[in-house]
């Protein structure tokens, strides 16, 4: 009878486990909103394989944002970032500095001069730790 009711216990909390799965994963949005308690909406994305990038608005705030960055598919961190506004007109761009495995910039396409960004280029990435390693790539 112990034995019977063990495994029927088992049975019903990996069914529960099993089944539950799917429904408790949740979007990167609702991730934000979970860890930071306000309402988040997505302003920028960016792909620098095999990481990728996505940055959220916090409610109404505008100097700091969520970077949920994700390897492959698998969401690995979510970071605060500041957030800045450089330029004006056709030159104006946003920035935002964070941590991640170093300091890092991400920036939507703004002005360009010398270097002329692929024409499916969403914005670039700035790497700034080590500084011997300062530079920076086009995400897409």
């Amino acid at each position: 009878m112990r034995i019977i009711l063990t495994t029927i216990v088992f049975l019903a909390l990996s069914f529960k486990c099993f089944a539950g799965s799917s429904s408790t994963k949740l979007s990167d949005q609702e991730w934000v909103e979970k860890a930071f308690g306000v309402e988040a909406t997505l302003v920028f994305q960016c792909t620098l394989s095999p990481e990728s990038f996505s940055i959220f608005k916090l409610g109404e705030n505008e100097e700091k944002a969520a970077v949920v960055v994700r390897k492959q598919e698998y969401s690995e961190e979510i970071v605060l970032a500041d957030w800045e506004t450089d330029g004006s007109g056709p030159c104006r761009h946003e920035l935002w500095s964070f941590d991640y495995k170093g300091k890092m910039t991400i920036a939507t396409i703004g002005c360009y001069g010398e270097i002329i960004p692929p024409e499916n280029a969403e914005g670039e990435i700035w790497f700034h730790d080590p500084e011997e390693y300062n530079r920076s790539y086009f995400c897409y």
